[in-house]
């Protein structure tokens, strides 16, 4: 899992950077987001916010009062 590239060819944070499309990067279209932990700078990739929402839910998490 690649955690210190963007998976969007972008590698600065700027409010003005989301103004544009980004295209992906060469390595994010060959092997899917699902190994990249960001799209760009700061946002989580599909794959991530999925890992962070089963492990939620996991036995033991202590999110089993809330009825999702």
């Amino acid at each position: 899992v690649n955690a210190s590239d963007a998976c969007l060819n972008i590698n600065r944070s700027s409010a003005a950077d989301y103004l544009y499309s980004h295209s992906l990067t060469n390595e994010c279209a060959a092997h899917s987001s699902d190994k990249y932990v960001f799209w760009g700078v700061t946002h989580p990739t599909t794959a991530v916010h999925k890992y962070i929402a089963d492990k939620m839910l996991e036995p033991g998490a202590g999110m089993q009062r809330f009825a999702f």
